[in-house]
Formats: structure tokens, sequence, C-alpha cells
């Protein structure tokens, strides 16, 4: 009998020695994902919360983390982080000196990402440049929405080549409460997974008003009749908003379409600052004063003998 009460405690000394030198199960593992980035220009990914413990590898490589590289944390042990990140391609799960991690403070995706990080329709990612502007198009010439900060957090839906073989990126972010869509040039952008991980990419529909039944009509010419009025992206005050235009400012309505609430919007074309911008605005603070003129074919001059 008081062997058996012996085998019984040793046995139970043993499990809980195991319990408390397993780093995977250590109660900062249970607490709540966080989005995090490296601070550190080289950082190792290692087996557990330690120096003593191996460096994790993916694919034959050692798994190290870069300035600004996306992570999320998934726990804590000591001065450790548990972490998850994408490491060419790949899932890593892992742990980091807490020195140089820095958290942004959001939650991130639950503890299981990989079946869940295959069904969303966006990439978490991060600005990588001092200062970045978000526009209303895949270019430059396009209009300035906001300006983004090193290491702000994005999301980011698909990427579009423009004219000049830059690739930019569709992305949305929020700024003051308010989210903001737009494009963002890739060069300075950082994903924490390759793009075709995306489960239906549809980048370009979004940000580009599509023509209404409204649009096949004449397009007529007419003037704002309100002190400052915006042209938005699409039929509605809960669109991103182009420009501010100013009071008698002239524009090409090119057709019409009404929002959930019924108010009626005029899609309209206009230049702005050099640029020339399609968008939406509210149809009673536009004057109509006419049709546009359509364009004729000038004949070309017959030569003649002289």
């Amino acid at each position: 009998m008081k062997r058996r009460i012996a085998g019984f405690l040793i046995a139970c000394l043993v499990l809980q020695s195991m319990i408390l030198l397993s780093p995977s199960l250590s109660q900062g593992a249970e607490a709540a994902s966080l989005s995090a980035y490296c601070t550190a220009n080289t950082l190792n990914v290692r087996k557990g919360p330690g120096t003593s413990y191996a460096i994790v590898t993916s694919g034959g490589s050692l798994v190290q983390l870069h300035k600004n590289d996306p992570v999320t944390v998934l726990g804590a042990s000591g001065d450790w982080y548990q972490v998850r990140l994408t490491f060419k391609g790949n899932t890593v799960t892992g742990y980091c000196l807490k020195t140089y991690i820095k958290t942004s403070g959001t939650s991130a995706a639950t503890p299981t990402p990989t079946k869940q990080a295959a069904s969303t329709s966006y990439v978490s990612a991060v600005v990588t440049a001092n200062s970045l502007n978000v526009r209303s198009g895949a270019g430059t010439s396009y209009t300035k929405l906001t300006n983004l900060k090193k290491n702000t957090q994005i999301q980011v839906y698909g990427s579009k080549k423009n004219g000049s073989g830059e690739v930019w990126y569709q992305m949305s972010v929020t700024v003051g409460g308010k989210k903001i869509s737009g494009y963002m040039l890739s060069t300075y952008v950082k994903l924490s997974k390759p793009l075709s991980s995306i489960a239906t990419p549809t980048p370009t529909k979004k940000a580009t008003a599509t023509p209404t039944k409204g649009a096949a009509q004449t397009a007529r010419l007419g003037y704002v009749n309100a002190n400052q009025l915006n042209i938005r992206s699409g039929a509605g005050t809960g669109y991103t908003k182009y420009a501010t235009l100013e009071r008698n400012t002239s524009v090409t309505v090119l057709g019409e379409k009404k929002d959930s609430s019924g108010a009626l919007w005029y899609q309209v074309r206009v230049t702005y600052r050099g640029n020339q911008l399609t968008g939406y605005m509210l149809a009673k603070y536009i004057v109509i004063t006419g049709s546009a003129p359509t364009a004729t074919n000038t004949p070309k001059p017959t030569a003649t003998n002289t």
C-alpha cells in the first residue's frame, strides 16, 4: 500500500514539473493576441523563452526578424513574447525577447490562425517609410486623401500596376475613427504574408466609381451652388471624400444615382488642382446650366495645287 502511495506521489511530481517547464503551457500563452512589430535590425526567433533554446528553423533556414517585420503576440513568459509570424511564406511560432518587440495595443487574429487567415479578404501590413501618402488612385497624380506615419498598421486588399509600371496596393486604414480607402506605393509597405493568400482580391472596382444607367445619358454642364461641397467616391456620405469644391466651381455631370436614403447624387467630372477627378456630389447643390458640347469631327483641309 505504501509503495502505491509513493508511486502516485512521484507521478504527480513528474507531471507538475513537466507542466512548469513547458513553454507552450505557460500562463502567458493563453493571453489575447496582439499585433506588433520588430524594433531590432536582426532578432532571432527561438523555440523557448530563453537564449538557451535553439533558433527556430523553417525550410532549412534560421528564422530571424528584421526591423519593422510584423508579428502577432500570442502570449508572454517572463521577459519573452510567444509570437507568430510569416517566414518565407510559412507560418512560424516561437519566442522573441520583449525588449525588441513593440505591440500596437490592438487585438490580432485568434491564436488558431491558419484557417482564419485563408478566408480573409485582406492582408495585414505596416508602413515602412517615415511618411507615406494615401491617394485616390494608383499614381502620384491622384488626390492625396491622408498621410500615414512609419509603422502604421493597414489592411491591403489587392494591387494595381499603373502606366509607369509602379505597383500600388489598394488598402484601408482607420484615422481618427474614420475608415479611409485608397492606394499606397507598394515599395514602402511591408506585407505580413503574400497577397496570394487573399481569398478573393477585387481591388479595382472598389476605388473607381462604376458608371450607372444615368452615365449613359448626355453629359450636362453645371456649377456648385454651396459654399463648400464634397466630391466622394460613391453616392453617399459614407464614401471616401476625394476633395472639397468651392461655390461656383464648374463641373460636368455624367449621370445620377440615388443613395440608400433616396437622396439623389450626380456623378461628376471636375478638374481639381490640375488633376481630373470623377466622383459623386449631392445633386441638390448642383445647378445644371445646359448640355456639354459634343465633339465634332473637323474636316481635314484638302491639299490644292499651287
